[in-house]
């Protein structure tokens, strides 16, 4: 499984907060109204709330604040199994990517 970036993560973690309720709800006006026209934007306007559900449902539960303003995958092996994360290592993380 890839690892996201910071700036998706951090998109799709404030997404599933809330943070963009306006901009969600005016693409799913449209979607619907286009759908008036060209039926199809209805099967995208459901394919987008289902999105946002499944987003808000799992995005928070599968990552750990990285202590730097990012975040990192629950599934990344400096997570421990408390939930906290240890701090970077090279010697046994190897060298260190952005």
């Amino acid at each position: 499984m890839a690892d996201i970036g910071k700036i998706e993560s951090t998109f799709l973690l404030d997404l599933a907060e809330g943070k963009y309720n306006a901009e969600t709800a005016a693409i799913s006006k449209a979607l619907g109204d286009l759908g008036l026209v060209v039926p199809f934007a209805l099967i995208a306007q459901k394919a987008f709330l289902a999105f946002l559900w499944v987003n808000a449902a799992t995005a928070p539960a599968h990552v750990v604040a990285d202590g730097q303003g990012g975040w990192v995958p629950w599934n990344n092996p400096r997570v421990n199994p408390d939930g906290s994360l240890r701090p970077y290592d090279p010697a046994i993380d190897g060298p260190y990517h952005d």
